[in-house]
């Protein structure tokens, strides 16, 4: 026997995938209106051009409206959508009813994150500093780099014990083909066999780590051909004449894509002081502070996210919020609080009509009640 809640998922998910089978020519998604300005990622280099009327969105290619922008496309199905302003928006998120790509999605992170496991990466373009979170009750912290092999610290290479949460790296010279870790604990907790995550998913330490006491990133440095490339593409946006916010948020997204975390903090830091109320501000900030492990600050932005999004009608926005609760929630050992956060994001989906999303919210429900 079917119990209500999973009825009604699986009653949800018919009806998406209904709304989402509708027929259209083979062309693509064309800008009819544009109040404002806007730009176009291109699909060949991550480079922004400027958006014009008539202009085509090819497949793999991204619309960036300014935030104070109206900007209205014509989808293949004949169907007007209005691009939502200061989002990256590929085909597939503003004309849903496109099929013929579907934008990865990583449908296991949720499950990873709440089997204790901790699953970013953060690419590194120059190692100069490390940033963590402050620990509850800590005063001094014991911070230390090792190198991992198959998830498994083998060497330690650097160490330092400070009473700052920042502190300028002078160790060795990362390799770009090898993963690190760093670990920050109090300096008076006693050392384990395991640390800070490291060892069995059942392990005090990962406990530790999932609820703040301690703090483990992974770090990888970029190879000097990807920054070289990432240069020339933010150099290219940078020369496009995109107003001043549209071009820190095209390059807060290009490194957001490179999987430099720390990279789009520093940009959007300073947008966020001037009090900027723009969703995609905050959700990149976010994800960002998320892939970081800065989850007490990935929770605010995600908050703050929500509640814009409810007040401006943005139902894609609240649906990343209540995704990205529901990531947490996993982390902190709140199964029931997260399967609330995405029995929200499934009404979202299902009023968005994103199937991908729903099938996906769909399977973490299954999964988690």
């Amino acid at each position: 026997m079917l119990n209500s809640r999973k009825l009604v998922i699986l009653l949800m998910t018919a009806l998406i995938s209904c709304l989402g089978d509708v027929s259209f020519a083979q062309a693509l998604p064309r800008i009819e209106n544009l109040r404002g300005s806007a730009a176009i990622r291109s699909a060949q280099n991550g480079a922004y051009r400027r958006a014009a009327v008539g202009d085509r969105i090819g497949i793999g290619e991204a619309l960036l409206p300014s935030p104070l922008s109206r900007v209205l496309v014509r989808c293949p199905n004949n169907t007007r959508r209005r691009a939502t302003p200061g989002r990256l928006s590929g085909v597939t998120l503003i004309c849903p009813d496109v099929t013929v790509t579907q934008r990865s999605r990583d449908e296991s992170v949720l499950l990873i994150l709440n089997a204790g496991r901790f699953p970013y990466v953060e690419n590194v373009i120059e190692l100069s500093e490390f940033q963590w979170p402050t620990l509850p009750g800590t005063e001094r912290y014991h911070a230390s780099l090792y190198r991992l092999e198959q998830d498994s610290p083998v060497e330690q290479i650097w160490e330092i014990e400070t009473v700052d949460t920042s502190v300028i790296y002078d160790g060795p010279t990362l390799d770009s083909d090898t993963i690190y870790s760093l670990v920050v604990e109090s300096s008076n907790d006693e050392k384990t066999e395991t640390t800070c995550g490291f060892g069995r998913a059942e392990s005090d330490d990962v406990t530790r780590s999932r609820k703040g006491l301690c703090y483990r990133l992974s770090l990888q440095k970029l190879p000097t051909v990807e920054v070289e490339r990432l240069d020339e593409s933010i150099a290219a946006t940078n020369s496009s004449g995109l107003d001043e916010i549209t071009q820190t948020l095209a390059n807060a997204y290009r490194y957001s894509e490179a999987n430099a975390y720390s990279e789009v903090v520093r940009l959007l830091l300073p947008l966020l002081e001037n009090d900027e109320q723009i969703a995609a501000l905050h959700q990149l900030l976010a994800d960002s502070y998320l892939h970081l492990g800065w989850i007490e600050e990935a929770k605010a932005e995600y908050e703050v996210l929500e509640s814009l999004a409810f007040s401006t009608g943005d139902y894609t926005s609240r649906l990343d919020a209540r995704v990205g609760l529901a990531n947490i929630a996993a982390w902190q050992m709140q199964p029931d609080l997260s399967v609330d956060y995405l029995w929200l994001a499934l009404w979202d989906a299902s009023y968005e009509r994103d199937r991908a999303r729903a099938d996906n919210i769909v399977q973490w429900l299954i999964k988690l009640e």
